[in-house]
């Protein structure tokens, strides 16, 4: 479904990196791990996703009672995005971050 790969694609291409679209793109990559300890940082995270693809792909919707954000000891962020797109189907985006130690 091309709209899926096109929230994939909003979400882990990294800001600045599309050549002439400098404003495209997340600071998800290098802020995921910033959140750990920080009280603020899971709803942070999903308000980025959020607005994100409501800038970029209006006619997906995140059903955002139902996405979350798990942390993991073993270093590891798991962001899950329940979507809704135009014809009313529901379907799971799940991104996951693991940092090296």
């Amino acid at each position: 479904n091309s709209l899926m790969k096109n929230v994939y694609s909003i979400l882990l291409t990294n800001l600045d990196e599309r050549l002439y679209d400098d404003e495209f793109g997340s600071t998800l990559e290098e802020s995921i791990f910033e959140i750990i300890g920080d009280l603020n940082g899971e709803s942070k995270l999903l308000n980025q996703c959020v607005s994100l693809i409501n800038k970029y792909e209006p006619r997906v919707v995140v059903v955002e009672d139902k996405s979350y954000i798990s942390i993991s000891d073993d270093n590891t962020v798991v962001i899950v995005l329940y979507i809704k797109v135009p014809r009313g189907i529901a379907r799971k985006i799940e991104l996951t971050f693991r940092k090296d130690s």
